[in-house]
């Protein structure tokens, strides 16, 4: 699906959700009190001004998250459209919170439903920001596992820029992306088996890197602290990325 398309679909909620705000102000009744009515409305004005701020926030917010999507697929137009459907809801729950308050009845359980409405809201912004960063979030976590597992601090020998260390970090990244990508692309926009698949085959993935290190070690001959920590590229490197790649690829297809 087009991300253009969508978010032209939320900016389009979005405008019409901050534009409803105005109308939770009710008119003045007496217009020979105008002055005195329009001080008795502070309430409205008030809850007007913090959502419009909170809705206009959450439009810049938006827009910063999807900068950073690639790519949009079916479950993820689902949790924007659960995102949307909170917004959209944000003008009533403003109305009525203004007019107890106004009214001075009811404000408790005015604030309550305000208040369950921006707890829907951000239930919402984490699951898609959960959907859209498991993936990161278990390639991250297979990089810190094959650092604890590998000979000498993997992190600081890439900082370092030894290049052997260079070439088995990323072949491990590249790996594991491959795991992460293909999980959520055979989920085919379902969401729940799209994260489920994407932590179970990403898991899978980062436990056969470790072992697959560790192999590579003892099968292969490999001296994994001396071939890391070496100033000058060595053929072994290429050995032990080849296998993460060939790894990563195996995982993957098996996902399919």
């Amino acid at each position: 699906m087009s991300r253009t398309r969508v978010e032209s679909f939320s900016d389009g909620v979005f405008t019409i959700a901050i534009t409803l705000l105005v109308l939770t102000i009710g008119l003045p009744n007496d217009y020979t009190r105008l002055s005195q009515e329009l001080t008795d409305r502070w309430p409205s004005f008030a809850a007007y001004v913090v959502s419009f701020a909170i809705i206009g926030v959450m439009w810049l917010n938006h827009h910063s998250i999807f900068n950073h999507f690639e790519r949009i697929d079916r479950g993820l137009v689902y949790l924007n459209l659960l995102l949307l459907m909170t917004i959209a809801f944000l003008p009533y729950t403003t109305g009525v919170f203004g007019e107890a308050l106004r009214k001075g009845d009811g404000a408790q359980t005015a604030a309550v439903a305000y208040s369950a409405t921006m707890a829907a809201n951000a239930i919402a912004w984490g699951a898609m920001w959960l959907y859209a960063a498991v993936g990161l979030v278990l390639m991250v976590i297979g990089f810190y596992a094959i650092d604890l597992t590998t000979p000498g601090p993997l992190r600081q020998m890439v900082k370092q820029g030894k290049p052997n260390a260079i070439v088995i970090s990323a072949a491990g990244i590249v790996s594991m992306a491959f795991i992460v990508v293909l999980a959520i692309y055979s989920s085919g926009g379902r969401l729940a088996e799209g994260l489920i698949a994407t932590a179970i085959f990403g898991f899978v993935g980062i436990v056969a890197q470790v072992v697959m290190m560790r192999v590579a070690t003892m099968v292969l001959g490999v001296n994994m602290a001396g071939c890391l920590e070496s100033d000058s590229f060595s053929k072994e490197s290429l050995m032990v990325a080849a296998a993460q790649f060939a790894l990563g690829l195996v995982v993957a297809v098996a996902i399919l």
